[in-house]
């Protein structure tokens, strides 16, 4: 093991790794055999603590390998925190987002039928409604501690939609049923998107 001090930064050499610190960031390079950097990943993150909620949704080894592609981001919005998951994994789509009383799957994939008559007789078996395509944005709106919250595709709380949803859905809707989630384009003037 060797140490260099470079700018008051510390650079250790452990085996075929180097560990920067790098603004209170670990960053680690993996170097392969002489021919350069195999990979890098911030070390930092892997060791940062998560809620303890999480344990209830994913197990302990997808935690580390989530946490591994830094994968997991923990926010709050309302004194309630949020863990979205900004990659797909196994059956996660990405956007998911886990709290403390359960999971608000991502944005359902909506599938695009390129030729019309073959799509039809593929994809629909039953009656089916025909919309136009408005341009907005898409959103899940889920009941968490009794409020309605807006989640964009990527599970990000929208604070926007969030502060217009009286104006947009009936909320009663979620008195009949708290646990289901809403997926729905918003569209209108003063959209931030």
């Amino acid at each position: 093991k060797r140490s260099h001090k470079i700018n008051q930064k510390v650079f250790q050499r452990k085996d075929s790794c180097i560990i920067l610190e790098r603004k209170g960031r670990a960053v680690q390079e993996e170097k392969t055999h002489g021919k350069g950097i195999k990979r890098r990943r911030n070390t930092s993150k892997i060791n940062t603590p998560y809620p303890d909620f999480l344990e209830k949704h994913l197990a302990e080894k997808d935690i580390t390998t989530l946490k591994e592609r830094e994968s997991l981001h923990t926010s709050q919005f309302n004194n309630i925190t949020f863990v979205r998951l900004s990659q797909e994994y196994k059956c996660y789509p990405r956007g998911t987002v886990f709290y403390d009383k359960g999971i608000i799957p991502g944005y359902p994939k909506i599938m695009r039928i390129l030729h019309l008559a073959n799509g039809i007789n593929r994809y629909f078996k039953n009656k089916f409604y025909v919309e136009e395509k408005v341009d907005g944005y898409n959103v899940r709106v889920a009941a968490i501690n009794e409020t309605p919250i807006a989640f964009t595709r990527g599970g990000f709380v929208c604070p926007f939609t969030t502060d217009r949803i009286q104006d947009i859905i009936d909320i009663n809707f979620f008195n009949e049923y708290p646990e289901y989630i809403i997926c729905c384009e918003v569209v209108g003037p003063g959209s931030p998107y």
